[in-house]
């Protein structure tokens, strides 16, 4: 059945699909992870796991800091016994917090960035490769509060330079998190007018 739109009031769908394509800057918690084509075939996003598994898979800042913090502790512990004693247990009581995490508090260790965001897509400036029709898998912290969003999305557009921009369709999104992205930008909108 084919709905028609009233002059003065357009029709619901209308509405809803404009505001999936509203775009905004923003500043949010965010990482993300580049796939070929072939890498995503056989690749999962991680939807519904631990906060270790999620860091681990985006490879965030936060694995190469522990990374860089083991190998300068060795050294510490070569000049000074009792400072790399201390310093050990110091990362030992950082990785009990971050082990009592949920996906809820990730948002506390991601980077923010500023991204330009839709219920659709988003762009973004990186130094990183990429190329039209690789994959992203992405994850946003909209606020504090708010839960963690994982999203798989393709590149279709790409402007090469120092940074790169990436234009990012969303491909595998609930549809619960579009609501959410939606609702959010349009609180966003609502607050600038004032």
């Amino acid at each position: 059945m084919k709905t028609h739109d009233t002059p003065g009031q357009p029709h619901l769908k209308s509405i809803q699909n404009r505001r999936r394509h509203f775009r905004m800057d923003i500043k949010a918690g965010f990482g993300f992870k580049i796939l070929s084509p072939e890498q995503a075939e056989i690749t999962r996003l991680p939807r519904d796991q631990d906060v270790y598994d999620i860091i681990d898979y985006f490879g965030s800042d936060l694995c190469k800091m522990n990374e860089e913090f083991l190998q300068l502790l060795t050294k510490i512990k070569v000049k000074s016994k009792p400072l790399g004693i201390m310093f050990e247990i110091l990362n030992n009581k950082l990785n009990m917090i971050l082990s009592t995490m949920d996906q809820k508090d990730i948002g506390l260790v991601l980077p923010q960035r500023k991204i330009n965001l839709s219920g659709n897509g988003l762009g973004l400036a990186t130094a990183r490769q990429a190329n039209l029709g690789d994959i992203v898998d992405v994850m946003i912290k909209l606020s504090r509060e708010d839960a963690l969003i994982l999203i798989r999305s393709r590149v279709v557009r790409l402007v090469p330079g120092e940074p790169n921009y990436l234009g990012l369709y969303f491909e595998d999104v609930i549809e619960q998190d579009r609501r959410r992205i939606i609702s959010f930008l349009f609180d966003k909108q609502v607050e600038a007018a004032h």
